[in-house]
């Protein structure tokens, strides 16, 4: 926790003055909310690990380095110098794509692809169907890479994932023997995200898109929002509690600018993940009067006082505590925003 609540014993209540000789430190009393912050450990990386495998029997002939990031229509890798590409998409390829071909979801996934990298448009292809106007969408495509116009995706022309990734850990070198299956790589999305562990108790306040303030270990730091809170509590160990996973994304762009954007990039050297810090702040009173804590007085009936400075001298003024952060305290009572109060000099 970054701001403890702060156990105070108030001054005990004396006589107001009504000219003081000597001159003391006051404050004004304020209307604003009051806020808390509270800080949670987490890991800064890519998020989620994909494994990037062999679609054909061969020998590995090329591989992306680490840290390469590949889209749409991208090689991923080459096996006996064919290259495979990238497309998204939920369902892996698993077959062969050709006219006469069984009706599917990859199909669709294939049309879909054909018609983001400008090979037709997608209402001029079937859903589901590979029908001759996928085929003449694929001979364009295959013109375009420079290959033999076949109209056909064989299995291991393409690698279907849901979004575009990063290279992370390269398992194989070129030049090996590789089977289809195998693990080539692995990889991660391309947006760097903060993974916590939150205790269901320290969740109260938080929601998505509230925003944070990611500390890295150099000290710098960078703005953030919650992209978003676990529905799933963990199964607890012998030494660990329940927790529930956070996920927090960097923000590009300064706040206020009109631009600001969840999915920035924080600087994190050579590492691939580092252990951060992520500073959240919780509104614990709307709009309410506050004062330091150190303005409060105890009376002998057990109720509080401030003094309140006047025009002949300073005055006593009962007031209600309430919720208390960062040493102030919210009070209620026959005062207002403006007037001063004295304070511990």
């Amino acid at each position: 926790m970054v701001v403890s609540l702060v156990a105070c014993t108030p001054a005990p209540i004396d006589s107001p003055s009504t000219s003081p000789e000597v001159p003391v430190a006051t404050t004004t009393v304020v209307r604003q909310d009051l806020t808390t912050a509270q800080s949670f450990e987490g890991m800064l990386g890519y998020g989620e690990v994909v494994p990037l495998a062999a679609g054909r029997d061969g020998i590995l002939s090329w591989m992306p380095k680490a840290g390469t990031v590949i889209r749409r229509g991208d090689v991923v890798a080459e096996i006996d110098g064919t290259p495979t590409r990238l497309l998204y998409g939920d369902r892996p390829a698993w077959r062969r794509l050709a006219v006469g071909e069984r009706d599917g979801p990859d199909i669709r996934q294939l049309n879909d692809n054909l018609a983001a990298l400008g090979y037709a448009e997608r209402d001029a292809l079937p859903d589901d169907e590979f029908d001759w106007r996928t085929r003449e969408a694929v001979y364009r495509w295959q013109d375009d890479l420079d290959v033999t116009r076949t109209g056909v995706i064989e299995l291991g022309d393409v690698m279907f994932l849901p979004f575009e990734i990063r290279v992370g850990t390269v398992e194989t070198e070129p030049g090996t023997g590789v089977g289809a299956g195998q693990v080539l790589a692995h990889a991660t999305g391309t947006r760097q995200v903060v993974i916590m562990d939150v205790d269901p108790a320290g969740l109260v306040g938080m929601s998505e898109r509230s925003p944070v303030v990611i500390h890295l270990p150099d000290r710098t730091r960078m703005n953030g929002v919650i992209r978003s809170i676990g529905r799933v509590v963990s199964a607890t160990g012998p030494d660990t509690g329940p927790t529930i996973e956070v996920e927090v994304v960097p923000v590009v762009g300064g706040a206020g600018d009109g631009r600001s954007e969840a999915g920035g990039s924080v600087p994190a050297g050579n590492f691939e993940i580092v252990p951060v810090v992520v500073e959240i702040e919780r509104v614990l009173a709307e709009d309410v009067l506050v004062v330091p804590v150190g303005a409060l007085l105890a009376s002998a009936d057990g109720g509080y006082a401030v003094e309140r400075v006047t025009a002949g001298g300073t005055e006593l003024v009962t007031v209600e505590p309430g919720r208390f952060a960062d040493l102030l305290v919210e009070i209620t009572g026959d005062i207002s925003a403006g007037d001063d109060v004295v304070v511990p000099s």
